[in-house]
């Protein structure tokens, strides 16, 4: 199953890069497809308003160029009325007619073809009587309009005058003398198309564009530019017009100054566009990056897993299996067919019911199974199974915030067989503590029997012999009688060094008889209603003569105070902490102290000791632990006397501490439940 998932998520990392790699093409594809697209709607735009503004400007020179061309016929039509007209009648009239418009140069009429008329005159006297039948060039625009009936408009082309311009022809006819008309002459307009184009332009369009007037209607290319710019003819994609009007075939173009603008990277819809691709494709790579990192972190997790010592199983908030490890699977092998992603925990634990696989649920499946699912869904720490191949598994169930709960499962058959054995053993060695103890105490209680009796004087028969034998020989010299004395005491105090020896090995063997009892749990307390003061009495008796031997100060504070206790114990308890505070003080005092609570009494015992040091401190309660020092040493002991002391006060619903201070001294704290039923107490007592 892991292998299958490793190359699952090998193949979902190759499938996910190159889906990026395709999506970051896309993404490019569209931002330039994007801003190609903008950039022509963008030159359509402008094109138009350029078109637009073009198409207002030619209408107006459309129009100056009709207003010029109606002054020549506002002219012929004058001199069709007075073809007599003279010069200054002539001159005032083209002045009142044309005299506003300066592009045009000059206005005049030839009678016969021959220049008779023009306006301004000082600037084109020179020009009358000129024979337009001279002039070849001139001749076949005057012949072409005397042909047409109408206004002719030729042009560009070089003026008489000088320079280059624009020549409209109108053919005059005056009535003839049988009736008909005839030709009376030709009235002509020069104008310059240059002039009137920038008139008529003005600033209406600004600096804005290149603009550029051609005309069609000439062989010499150079000569077809009216107005503007040669250059605009190369330029890229110009926008082009045509004019309306008789006698004319132009041509409008015009550019931008600086050209079209191009597809610039620096442009604002660029800029907006690169911003967007370069999100969306940091989005698609940092998706992928997530999941490339959640792949690698679940194949991570996977081998992590797969390398646990011990079974691991994770299941979701409903119970379904959401992974496990082949160790897993291994240590269930009666319930393999059921272990799979997404299965039941419930399915598993029936499966391996019916399967035999746990010894412990044979013939109380269901409530087992009740019990299993109950601490499946509200886990309480670790605990053992027992499988069917024999082994043991301590399983840690644990849930997460959100119900996911993580389950791991260690194989822990060679510690319940170690447990097992040391149990054993430890069973083994408190039977024998036990037996050993009370094979002691019998001979050593017979012992100080004895010794007790032979340390008496006069308790022996052969002592008493002896004595009235004495008394009844007067006669005995005094040295014998003195050594038969000096005998008979040497031997009391012998006896009574050996009881002092015999007693303090009892002791040590009535305290390994209760440490085998605490271990066994045989160890039992009869609780009453006890008058600490009493308690306290009973054991500073018991220790006084030790404190005066030593010369130790052994102070009580006397307590009006019930403790719910077991006396013998308790007194066991007190005896022991007093005895080791005198033991281990050399010099000063030992106080018991007193302090009742509202639901305990504490009794202290502190003294003037060397102390004990804050390392040792938490071990003291050890059974068999002894603090390593001389003065240890010197005292003795097994070790066992605080064991014994915490135990015994923990059985009582209490408990023992300590606090000490090396140099100072040391207290321990007995703290039992006090006694709320305390007897009632007479007056003056």
């Amino acid at each position: 199953m892991p292998n299958a998932i490793l190359r699952k998520r090998a193949i979902e990392t190759l499938i996910g890069t190159t889906l990026a790699v395709l999506l970051t093409l896309a993404v490019v594809a569209g931002a330039f497809k994007l801003s190609s697209s903008l950039h022509e709607d963008r030159l359509s735009d402008l094109r138009l308003q350029g078109t637009l503004e073009l198409v207002e400007l030619r209408e107006k020179i459309e129009a100056d160029v009709h207003t010029t061309l109606s002054s020549l016929r506002q002219i012929g039509t004058a001199l069709q009325i007075d073809p007599d007209m003279s010069q200054a009648e002539y001159s005032d009239l083209a002045f009142s007619i044309a005299g506003k418009n300066s592009a045009i140069i000059n206005l005049a009429a030839a009678t016969d073809f021959r220049l008779s008329l023009v306006y301004p005159y000082e600037e084109n006297s020179s020009i009358l009587g000129f024979d337009l039948r001279d002039y070849p060039d001139q001749l076949a625009g005057v012949t072409q309009a005397v042909e047409a009936g109408d206004m002719i408009v030729a042009g560009p082309l070089d003026l008489v005058q000088g320079g280059v311009g624009s020549i409209a022809r109108y053919p005059v006819f005056v009535p003839g003398d049988e009736g008909d008309d005839r030709l009376w002459g030709i009235a002509s307009l020069v104008f310059d198309h240059s002039g009137l184009i920038a008139a008529a332009i003005g600033n209406s369009i600004g600096s804005d564009y290149r603009l550029l007037v051609t005309s069609d209607g000439l062989r010499d290319a150079d000569r077809r530019t009216l107005f503007g710019d040669i250059d605009v003819r190369s330029a890229a994609d110009p926008i082009e017009l045509d004019f309306d009007f008789s006698g004319g075939d132009w041509t409008f173009l015009a550019v931008p100054e600086n050209g079209w603008p191009s597809n610039a990277i620096s442009h604002p819809h660029n800029i907006a566009i690169a911003v967007l691709a370069a999100l969306a494709i940091v989005a698609i790579w940092l998706i992928q990056i997530i999941m490339r990192s959640r792949n690698r972190a679940e194949v991570q997790l996977l081998r992590a897993v797969e390398a646990i010592d011990g079974g691991f199983a994770m299941f979701d908030a409903g119970g379904r299996l959401l992974s496990f490890n082949a160790a897993y699977a291994r240590m269930y092998d009666r319930c393999r067919d059921a272990i799979r992603r997404g299965a039941r925990f419930e399915d598993i634990l029936r499966t391996g019911l019916a399967n035999g696989q746990y010894p412990d649920a044979v013939g109380r499946e269901e409530e087992w199974l009740k019990d299993r699912l109950e601490l499946h869904a509200h886990p309480r720490g670790e605990f053992d199974q027992r499988l069917s191949n024999g082994r043991w598994v301590r399983i840690s169930e644990r849930r997460s915030e959100d119900g996911v709960l993580v389950s791991i499962r260690v194989d822990v058959t060679e510690l319940k067989e170690a447990q097992a054995a040391a149990e054993e053993a430890n069973r083994a060695k408190t039977d024998f503590l036990s037996v050993l103890s009370h094979e002691l105490r019998t001979p050593l209680s017979v012992i100080t029997g004895f010794v007790r009796l032979v340390g008496m004087e006069g308790a022996m028969p052969e002592s008493r012999r002896l004595a009235s034998a004495l008394a009844e020989t007067p006669d005995v010299p005094l040295p014998v009688r003195s050594a038969i004395e000096a005998r008979e005491s040497s031997i009391a105090q012998t006896m009574r060094t050996v009881l002092r020896s015999a007693e303090h090995l009892l002791f040590l063997v009535e305290e390994m008889l209760d440490f085998g009892q605490v271990e066994a749990g045989k160890l039992t307390v009869r609780p009453s209603n006890c008058d600490v003061a009493a308690l306290i009495a009973a054991a500073t008796d018991q220790c006084g003569e030790k404190a005066r031997r030593k010369g130790i100060l052994l102070e009580t504070e006397n307590a009006d105070a019930w403790v719910v206790a077991d006396p013998k114990r308790t007194h066991q308890i007190l005896l022991n902490l007093i005895g080791n505070a005198i033991k281990f003080t050399e010099a000063g005092s030992v106080r018991i102290s007193v302090e009742a609570g509202d639901e305990a009494v504490e009794i202290a015992v502190s003294d003037s000791g060397p102390g004990i040091a804050v390392s040792e401190l938490g071990k003291i309660f050890e059974p068999f632990y002894q603090v390593d020092s001389s003065s240890v040493r010197r005292a003795g002991g097994t070790g066992l006397g605080l064991a014994i002391a915490r135990n015994l006060a923990e059985l009582q619903g209490g408990s023992l501490t300590v606090s000490s201070t090396e140099g100072i001294g040391s207290r321990f704290a007995l703290l039992l439940p006090r006694s709320h039923d305390e007897p009632m107490r007479l007056a003056g007592e």
